[in-house]
């Protein structure tokens, strides 16, 4: 990811006041969210009365990247390391 972007998203993640547990129930909120447009976007039963477009599943995924990170950040953790942590992650 961009430097620069990463050094933005670190900078708000850092101002947040937030508790560490907070802002794991924050990611879960935006989990939730995201499911909330998936599952009408996949057509799953009982859902077929709103329409999603895949913009907005794009837009939730990106809300949960964004909270799950500031955490990392919060810990402490640098851009490379959690750089190396996904490369890790992405290869199992």
């Amino acid at each position: 990811m961009n430097k620069e972007l990463l050094d933005y998203i670190k900078n708000l993640s850092l101002k947040d006041k937030k508790t560490l547990s907070q802002k794991a129930l924050k990611v879960s909120e935006e989990c939730g969210e995201l499911a909330r447009v998936v599952l009408p976007y996949d057509n799953a039963d009982g859902t077929t009365h709103r329409f999603i477009e895949k913009e907005k599943v794009l837009e939730e995924s990106v809300d949960v990247m964004l909270t799950a990170i500031s955490m990392a950040y919060e810990l402490g953790f640098t851009h490379d390391d959690i750089d190396e942590m996904m490369w890790i992650k992405a290869q199992k």
